[in-house]
Parts: C-alpha cells; structure tokens; sequence
C-alpha cells in the first residue's frame, strides 16, 4: 500500500498549482478591482457624453434631432470602447489579446448582429446625406408616408392611410428613395376625354382658362394641354401643371369639379369603348 509519504508526493505538484493561482489571484485583484471601476465611470461618462453630444449637435443645428440622437448614440459607443479597452490594460491583458479576442468574437458577433449593424451605419448615412428630415413626406420601398421618427436602427413613417410603419434604416439606405418635400412645388397630370364632335381648339382654351382660375395652380410655370391619345370616340388631353406642395390634392380636386361643371356642363365625360 502506498504511504502518506508517497501520496504527499504525489499530490504535491497539484497543490503547489493551486496555491501559486491563488497567490498570482490575490495579487491581481486590486488589478482587476481598479478595472471594474473604470469600467464602471466608463458607463457613468459614456452616459453624460451622450447627453452632452445630444444638447451641442441639437444647439448647433438648431434643433435637429434625428442627428442629435445618432451623433449621441455613436458617442455613447466610442466611449464604452475607450472604457474596455482602458479597464483591459489596467487588469493586464494586452492589446494583442483584446484584439484577438475581439477578432473571434467579432466574426460571431458579425453573424449575430449582423442586421443590427448594418441598420446603425444605414443610419449614420443617412445622417450625413440628409436625404430626408423629420416631417418630409416620402417613398421608400412600398410604403409611403410621413416620417416621424429616425433612428439609429429604423425610421418610423407615417403612411397617409393612417398607418405607423418602422422601417430598416438599411433598406431605406439601400434602395431608390422619392421625398415628396424636397422641393417647394409638384407637377400634376390631368386626363381629360374629349369626344370628336366637340371643338377641340374650344376645349383647350376652357382648360387653360380653368387653371387660371383654379387656387393654387401656379401661372409659372405655365400649364401646358397636350393632346396624347386617340380611340375610336375620344382624345385624350393631358393637363400638366405645377402647385406648391401643400396645394396638391386641393388643387387637383378643385380643377376636377371645375372641369366638370364647365367642360362637360352640357354632357358626361365620355366613357371608354366597350
């Protein structure tokens, strides 16, 4: 049977493992006490650097907040990682190994959060090319609307039926966009049908007299009356003309109830063919 003696030595190299991670443990924890603290008034500034990002970009742009709030957020960020990489070097661990450890990590981190990402930088884009502020009216992939809110990882719009949609920041970013606000006046097509009996030239002056009338229909650029198609009891005039922004839809049905009642007073629009 084996002694005590010979268990001893067996044992004793585990031992002498054992009390060597304690003591290098021991001597390490005022290291990773002082990291946990600066980590922990990394938090405490990234939190302030925000708001204070927020306050100066919203006083510099004078009250722009979709880049207070992103401008905000990324220093929120950069400080955090500021705090990591701080908090590592004062607990021992070197760049190299953060690094490496942050290759890994950021290879499964890419697949994870890859849509999260992708969405934060669509909307630092989207910040620095301002095609759209908070208000415009806007196309973007099916949906057309309102927006309301824009975030680091969506925008919030406002359909004109009345519906809140959120849509990706990296689907905005990624395909053809239409801000209906951009500019101050819009151009509106009208199809009137005419039959053949009627006296073309006689048609065309009421037209033009009508937009005249008409509020909101702007003189310049002048309207134009083209004749665009022809079928077996009608012409087809096409009514081009421009209205400020916000007179669109007003003006397109008062130009409607006009035409209506002053070209075809005496006889229904025509009808097509059957």
């Amino acid at each position: 049977m084996a002694t005590a003696n010979q268990f001893y030595a067996i044992l004793k190299p585990a031992f002498l493992n054992v009390q060597a991670m304690f003591e290098k443990f021991v001597a390490q924890v005022p290291q990773l006490v002082i990291g946990l603290a600066l980590f922990w008034v990394s938090l405490k500034v990234a939190n302030i650097s925000r708001e204070w990002a927020r306050a100066g970009v919203m006083q510099a742009t004078r009250g722009d907040r979709e880049a207070s709030q992103v401008l905000g957020q990324v220093m929120y960020v950069a400080v955090i990682v500021a705090g990591i990489a701080g908090a590592a070097a004062v607990m021992g661990v070197g760049l190299s190994s953060v690094l490496a450890g942050l290759g890994v990590t950021g290879v499964v981190a890419g697949f994870a959060f890859r849509d999260i990402l992708e969405n934060f930088l669509a909307g630092i884009l989207l910040l620095l090319t301002r095609p759209f502020s908070i208000g415009d009216a806007i196309k973007t992939n099916e949906f057309e609307g309102t927006v309301r809110a824009i975030t680091t990882r969506s925008t919030v719009i406002e359909t004109f039926d009345g519906l809140m949609v959120i849509v990706p920041n990296a689907k905005i970013y990624a395909n053809p966009l239409t801000n209906f606000s951009s500019l101050p006046t819009r151009r509106t097509t009208v199809m009137l049908k005419v039959a053949y009996d009627r006296n073309l030239a006689e048609i065309v002056s009421q037209v033009n007299e009508l937009t005249s009338k008409v509020p909101g229909i702007l003189a310049d650029p002048k309207p134009d009356i083209v004749a665009t198609t022809l079928d077996e009891r009608t012409v087809t005039l096409e009514v081009r003309y421009w209205t400020p922004r916000a007179d669109v839809f007003s003006a397109k049905g008062a130009f409607l109830a006009a035409a209506k009642t002053d070209i075809y007073r005496d006889e229904p629009p025509p009808s097509e063919p059957r």
